[in-house]
């Protein structure tokens, strides 16, 4: 079993085609039903994210009930249970079958090729075999507080019987798992000032060992010193927050290929997405408010554009392999050194170059500071080249989408308020005049009289809009009052007819 913090079904899949093993995919955002289907031919790996998972759990999938029997490789054989063979002679059957069907592919279709590698795995029965696996991917943020109570849940419920805790084998993966970095601000002020001691690598490792139930660890690191990968070059581009736009805009059209630009807040990746949209750049934004159907689509239209432009938070920050990705801008800087290494991650990967910028402006220095030091940086990053004389042309024609973004939603606004209006009039069943149809008589000061019953037997009414001494908005309450009572004149500025 696999647990992740953030899944690529893509990379799931082609795990699947190497392995020739049947691989499930339980993850929220899309159809539990499709993924029961799944669970019910019995997988021999389950890679999940803990809240389906435990939800699926929760609802009684047969499959997954077996959650607890995950175990350590040949362990039913040391207790002297039924044998089965050894996995070692299991997977040489299993290959000796797999080879006959590959000659085998050369008379018959492809269908056939699958129905023969369906019959050797029942046979060798692998999906029964002794060799089972824990892994958790991502697992500092995993089991950080406050994320992911149902992982929690997950390890209590697997490490209920000792013996079998004891017996199962537990694998752990982040790039930042030995990384400490200061305190926050508000931990040093429940102090009364005084700074709390900084843990050690040594002790959050031994945290996570602790909470995970881990007996007899071993631990690889492969950490660089400098925090991120060796073909990563880094540099940063200290401007204005206004500036930032312009620079965004002059690397993107300087430096072609494959781009994902991080921001620390949906609203901003939004604004951006609209206005790289008004200069040409065609932006895919992916934020966790997206459902996860529209996030799978922009994520393979970026795979599959060489020039892609990918504006994300950190929902983007871990998890995803996508090939390619040449460069990776920091448009905010990062609130924390875990979030810049797993960001500037997306990029320089398999032994490929990349490039990671950070844009900072003046409010952001202290947090660009406290990287550093986190980081063990001596010196801050070198300044990335601008070619001066482009930066006029480029900062005119970021000003013109800029008015040009204000004036879309200026007029996105008015048309959502002369919405809204009719909307509220269908439900309270009135007729606008046609000379209303175009205003918002609410904000201008105008209030409403409302005709008695249409004659035409529709049992309507029919609202006129006239300027009178009313200087704020009329009440739902008293609008439908007034509907109600077919009043002709406003309750608010003559209430003693109402």
């Amino acid at each position: 079993m696999i647990l992740c913090s953030n899944l690529d079904s893509e990379t799931v899949l082609e795990w699947s085609c190497v392995l020739l093993r049947q691989v499930a995919v339980v993850v929220g955002g899309m159809a539990p039903q499709k993924q029961e289907r799944v669970l019910k031919k019995g997988p021999e790996i389950v890679v999940a994210t803990p809240g389906r998972l435990w939800e699926l759990i929760q609802d009684g999938n047969p499959h997954l009930l077996q959650v607890d029997d995950i175990r350590n490789m040949d362990s039913g054989q040391e207790d002297g249970e039924k044998d089965r063979g050894s996995g070692h002679e299991i997977c040489k059957e299993y290959d000796r079958v797999y080879k006959e069907g590959k000659n085998y592919k050369e008379k018959v279709q492809i269908d056939c090729l699958a129905e023969i590698i369906e019959e050797a795995r029942m046979r060798c029965q692998l999906w029964v075999l002794w060799c089972r696996y824990l892994v958790i991917d991502e697992t500092d943020r995993m089991l950080e507080r406050g994320h992911f109570q149902e992982l929690q849940q997950l390890l209590e419920r697997l490490n209920t019987d000792p013996e079998k805790k004891r017996r199962r084998q537990n694998f752990v993966f982040s790039a930042t798992l030995t990384l400490v970095h200061e305190p926050p601000r508000h931990v040093v002020r429940k102090k009364g000032g005084k700074k709390p001691t900084r843990i050690t690598p040594g002790q959050k490792l031994g945290a996570l060992i602790e909470t995970l139930g881990i007996t007899n660890p071993k631990v690889v690191d492969v950490t660089n010193t400098t925090g991120t990968a060796e073909l990563l070059s880094e540099a940063c581009i200290h401007c204005d927050l206004e500036e930032k736009d312009i620079y965004l805009y002059y690397f993107l059209q300087k430096h072609a290929g494959r781009t994902l630009v991080f921001c620390n807040s949906i609203g901003c990746v939004r604004r951006l997405a609209h206005l790289m949209g008004l200069l040409g750049c065609r932006p895919l934004p992916l934020h966790a408010n997206m459902i996860q159907r529209q996030r799978l689509k922009n994520l393979d239209r970026f795979r599959s554009s060489p020039d892609g432009l990918l504006l994300a938070t950190d929902v983007a920050a871990r998890g995803l392999d996508i090939p390619g990705v040449e460069h990776v801008v920091h448009y905010q800087v990062p609130r924390t050194s875990e979030g810049y290494v797993h960001r500037s991650g997306r990029t320089a990967r398999a032994q490929h170059a990349g490039i990671t910028i950070l844009l900072i402006e003046p409010s952001e220095v202290p947090l660009y500071a406290r990287l550093c030091r986190t980081l063990g940086r001596d010196q801050q990053l070198p300044q990335f080249p601008i070619a001066e004389g482009y930066m006029a042309a480029v900062k005119e024609r970021v000003l013109l989408a800029r008015d040009l973004d204000r004036l879309e939603l200026s007029s996105r606004r008015s048309s959502a308020a002369a919405g809204w209006l009719q909307k509220a009039a269908r439900e309270m069943d009135i007729l606008l005049d046609d000379d209303d149809d175009d205003v918002y008589p609410f904000l201008t000061g105008r209030c409403y009289e409302v005709n008695r019953p249409c004659n035409d037997g529709s049992g309507s009414r029919r609202a006129a809009a006239r300027p009178s001494s009313c200087s704020d908005r009329p009440s739902a309450t008293q609008l439908e009052d007034l509907r109600t009572r077919g009043s002709r004149q406003c309750i608010r500025c003559h209430p003693d007819k109402g």
